[in-house]
C-alpha cells in the first residue's frame, strides 16, 4: 500500500508538471502583444531554469535597466534593476542592457555616456540574474561612439566575444553640422578576456551598412544565435526612434562567427504592418520545448504609438527549408492586450514598488511612511519648480484616468505638489497644488513653460488631483475636496509633443517643503 501510495504521488506530481509545461506552451503559442507594455525598448531575454528575465533600456531614468522575470514570456513582472545608482564614470542614455550567463555569473553589457560625451559599451556582472550587480567599467569607447554589445560563444573554439556597433551614423549631418558627412556604420567582434570584463585582441568587422538598401546608415542591435552549421547574426537598420522612424530587422548568416556573413536577399525579415511599426532590437530565447522567441520592440501602428513609445513584443522564430528564419511571416500580432484596472499603488510598503523610476541624477527624497503616504521632494540641487522631485512610471495606453489624494500640511508656501504625465523636465503637462491653496495647470515645451492657476484660497488638508487623457494628447484636470465632487480646472489642454510618456507625481518649490501622496490609481477611459 505505501509503494503504491508513493507511486501515485509521484504520478500526481508528474502529471502536474506535464499541464504546467503544457499551458507554458500554450500561453506562448496565444499571446497577444505587447507582453511587456509601455516604453520599453531594446529588450534582451534570457531562460534561467523554468524562469525567464528580461533587462530593458531606461534611457535617462534610474534605477537603469529594470529587470523583469516570467515564467511563460507572457506576464512580467518588474523584479528590481541592473544599476541602482549610476556609475561615476556615467552621465547619462542608459541604453541597449544585453544580459547572458556564463561561467556561473550573470553579464550584462550595456550602453553609457562617458564624462567627455563619448558613448561606451560597459558591463555589469552578478551571481543571481535578479542581482545584486557590480558595475566593472567600460569596455570600449570608440571616437564616434560604441553601442549596442551582445556577448556569444564560438561553440566551435570555445572563445566568447563582445559584438557592438561602432556608432558612425552619429557621424551624418544634423542642424549643427548640416554639412558632415556619414561615416559608416560597422557591427564589430572581439574576444573576450576569460572573466568577461575586458577586450583581448584585434576587432574583426562583421556587417556594415549598405546605405543604399534599406538600411540607410545604420546597422545595430545584433544577436548571433547558433543554428546547425550556421552562424546567424539579427541586425537592425534604418532609423529607431521617433515619428520618423522606419526601423526593420534584417539577419545575415556565416558558418563561422567571425565571418563572412552573408544578408539574407529577403531582408528585411520583420517590418511595418498594419499594426505595428518600426520594429526591430531584439533578442531570442530558446523555450524548454526547443521552440526560439524573438522579444523585440515597436511602436504601435497609431497616431498614439509614439506617446505610449517603444513597447515589447514577442515573436515565434521559424526556419525554412532555405534555412533562413522567419518571424511571423514578417508582422506583429494585434495590440489587443488590455487590463481593467491598469494600475493602483497604495503606498502600503515599507519599499516603493520598483515599476517606479526617477529621471537619473534627479533623484528625489523618498519615504514610505508606516501609515501608506509617500513622502516625496526635491533634493536641494533640484528645488526648482513643480517637477522637483519626481518619481513616474511608464504609461501603458493613450486614454486613461490617473488620480491620486494629496496631503498638503508639509507644503511650504512656495511649494507644489501634482500630478503630470512626463517624458523629461522640460516636456511634461500636469496640475498642481501650492502651499498658498492655488491650484494650477501647466504645460513645460522646453524653453516655454505655462503655468495657468485655475483657483486659489484653497483651505484643505487634503486634496484629490485627477487627469484625463485621450489620444495622448488631450489633457483635461480636476480637483475635489472629498474625492466624489469634481471641478474643472481651467479648459482642454491639446499638446502632441510627448513621447515615451510616463504618468509621474511630483513634488518642487520651496526649500525643505515635501508632498505627501496616499495613492495613486490610473484607469481606463
Amino acid at each position: 500500500m505505501t509503494i503504491q501510495l508513493k507511486t501515485c504521488r509521484e504520478l500526481c506530481a508528474t502529471l502536474l508538471l506535464v499541464v504546467f509545461v503544457s499551458f507554458a506552451a500554450v500561453q506562448a503559442q496565444t499571446y497577444s502583444n505587447p507582453v511587456i507594455p509601455g516604453d520599453r525598448p531594446d529588450p534582451s531575454v534570457i531562460r534561467v531554469g523554468d524562469t525567464y528575465w528580461a533587462t530593458t533600456t531606461s534611457g535617462m531614468w534610474e534605477p537603469a535597466f529594470s529587470l523583469f522575470r516570467s515564467r511563460d514570456l507572457v506576464n512580467w513582472d518588474v523584479s528590481g534593476a541592473v544599476l541602482q545608482t549610476p556609475p561615476a564614470w556615467t552621465i547619462g542614455d542608459f541604453w541597449a542592457p544585453e544580459i547572458t550567463s556564463f561561467g556561473g555569473r550573470f553579464y550584462v553589457y550595456y550602453t553609457a555616456r562617458r564624462g567627455d560625451d563619448r558613448l561606451c559599451v560597459a558591463v555589469a556582472t552578478a551571481a543571481l540574474p535578479s542581482g545584486p550587480y557590480t558595475d566593472h567599467g567600460h569596455l570600449v569607447c570608440q571616437p564616434f561612439g560604441s553601442i549596442d554589445a551582445v556577448a556569444v560563444t564560438d561553440d566551435q573554439t570555445g572563445a566568447r566575444y563582445l559584438v557592438w556597433k561602432e556608432d558612425g551614423n552619429d557621424r551624418c549631418p544634423n542642424a549643427e553640422y548640416p554639412n558632415r558627412k556619414c561615416e559608416p556604420t560597422r557591427n564589430l567582434a572581439q574576444r573576450l578576456s576569460a572573466d568577461g570584463l575586458k577586450l583581448v585582441g584585434e576587432e574583426v568587422e562583421l556587417i556594415r551598412n549598405d546605405p543604399n538598401s534599406w538600411e540607410g546608415h545604420v546597422v545595430e542591435g545584433a544577436f548571433i544565435l547558433r543554428r546547425g552549421e550556421w552562424f546567424y547574426l539579427f541586425y537592425s537598420g534604418s532609423r529607431c526612434c521617433g515619428r520618423n522612424c522606419d526601423y526593420a530587422l534584417g539577419v545575415a548568416r556565416s558558418k563561422n562567427l567571425l565571418g563572412p556573413y552573408e544578408k539574407n536577399p529577403a531582408n528585411p525579415i520583420l517590418k511595418k504592418d498594419d499594426n505595428w511599426q518600426c520594429p526591430g532590437h531584439g533578442s531570442i530565447v530558446t523555450d524548454a520545448q526547443g521552440r526560439d522567441f524573438l522579444l523585440y520592440h515597436a511602436y504601435r501602428n497609431s497616431k498614439t504609438g509614439f506617446f505610449i513609445g517603444r513597447e515589447a513584443l514577442l515573436a515565434e522564430v521559424s526556419w525554412g527549408s532555405d534555412r533562413w528564419p522567419r518571424i511571423n511571416a514578417g508582422r506583429a500580432s494585434s495590440p489587443d492586450r488590455a487590463s481593467k484596472d491598469l494600475f493602483f499603488d497604495a503606498f502600503d510598503g515599507p519599499n516603493l514598488n520598483p515599476i517606479w523610476q526617477w529621471p537619473a541624477f534627479r533623484r528625489p527624497y523618498m519615504k514610505i511612511e508606516s501609515d501608506g503616504w509617500l513622502v516625496l521632494s526635491p533634493q536641494r540641487d533640484h528645488e526648482d519648480d513643480e517637477l522637483g522631485g519626481v518619481v513616474a512610471q511608464p504609461v501603458t495606453t493613450a486614454r486613461f484616468i490617473a488620480t491620486t489624494l494629496v496631503d498638503t500640511s508639509l507644503l511650504k508656501r512656495s511649494s507644489v505638489a501634482g500630478i503630470s504625465v512626463y517624458q523629461y523636465h522640460g516636456r511634461a503637462v500636469g496640475i498642481s497644488i501650492g502651499g498658498r491653496g492655488t491650484i494650477s495647470t501647466y504645460v513645460r515645451d522646453d524653453e516655454k513653460h505655462r503655468p495657468s492657476p485655475c483657483e486659489s484660497g484653497i483651505n484643505a488638508s487634503r486634496i484629490y488631483l485627477r487627469m484625463t487623457v485621450r489620444d495622448g494628447s488631450e489633457f483635461r484636470f480636476a480637483f475635489s475636496l472629498d474625492g466624489q465632487n469634481w471641478k474643472n480646472c481651467g479648459d482642454e489642454i491639446r499638446f502632441d509633443k510627448i513621447e515615451g510618456a510616463r504618468i509621474a507625481l511630483a513634488a518642487g518649490g520651496d526649500r525643505g517643503g515635501a508632498a505627501k501622496f496616499d495613492w495613486l490609481r490610473v484607469a481606463p477611459l
